[in-house]
C-alpha cells in the first residue's frame, strides 16, 4: 500500500489484496475513523459520503462492487488515513 501513488493505484490494490470479509467493516471504520477532524478538514467525511456509507453497511445485496463504490467517493488522503 505504501508503494501507492494516486487513488487509483489505492483502489487497485485494495480491489486485489483485501479479502471479502473485510469490505463492510472497513467502511464502518470509516465511518468512524474520518469523523471528527478539527485541523484536518480535507480528511472528514462529507454528508454525502456519510449517508453512502451508512446505507452499504445496511444493505443485505452487499457485495465487491459497493467496496469498490465506497473507495471511489473517497480521496487518496482519507482511503489512505482508513489504512489496511
Amino acid at each position: 500500500m505504501e508503494h501507492c501513488k494516486t487513488k487509483q493505484e489505492l483502489i487497485d490494490f485494495y480491489s486485489n489484496n483485501y479479502s471479502p470479509e473485510f469490505y463492510k467493516p472497513w467502511i464502518k471504520l470509516s465511518l468512524t475513523k474520518l469523523n471528527g477532524f478539527n485541523n484536518w478538514t480535507e480528511g472528514n467525511l462529507t454528508p454525502s459520503q456519510i449517508y453512502s456509507f451508512k446505507d452499504l453497511v445496511v444493505d443485505n445485496n452487499f457485495n465487491k462492487d459497493h467496496f469498490l463504490s465506497a473507495l471511489n467517493q473517497l480521496t487518496f488522503k482519507q482511503i489512505s488515513w482508513v489504512g489496511w
